[in-house]
């Protein structure tokens, strides 16, 4: 029971920071994503626009897997 309530307090912020990435190009679609990142004046990455999804998405995919990074 624990495991199943661990799994789903992360998928939720996990969902939430790809859901401001979606609403920033306007589509779910992975190609408009990626033709997204590349038209803003040649700046590549959707972290410029949200730092903090980035974060938040970093930390929970991290702790999803349930494994900490390896150095």
């Amino acid at each position: 029971m624990r495991a199943a309530a661990q799994v789903i307090s992360y998928e939720i912020p996990l969902v939430f920071s790809i859901i401001g990435v979606a609403m920033l190009a306007g589509s779910l679609s992975t190609q408009r994503i990626i033709d997204f990142q590349g038209a803003w004046l040649g700046l590549k990455w959707n972290i410029i626009f949200q730092p903090i999804g980035f974060v938040v998405f970093l930390v929970a995919a991290t702790a999803e897997v349930n494994r900490t990074p390896s150095t």
